[in-house]
């Protein structure tokens, strides 16, 4: 039991929550880096107006309203 718990600590194959605030998006560990650096909606882009923070899915907000 122990090295199937050990396992599944790192196994390429189990289901993982996408670390970006807001993201409820599940999907497979190996999976994950490019989800939450270039597919996730909710990952941290920086303004090129404001040069402020803000989610990759707010991007088309933050420019309407400067």
């Amino acid at each position: 039991m122990f090295v199937q718990q050990n396992h599944l600590l790192s196994c390429c194959y189990k289901a993982v929550s996408c670390t970006n605030q807001n993201c409820k998006v599940t999907v497979l560990r190996k999976d994950l880096d490019e989800h939450v650096g270039s597919l996730c909606p909710w990952q941290l882009m920086m303004c090129a107006y404001c040069s402020k923070p803000h989610p990759k899915c707010k991007e088309e907000v933050s420019y309407t309203r400067i």
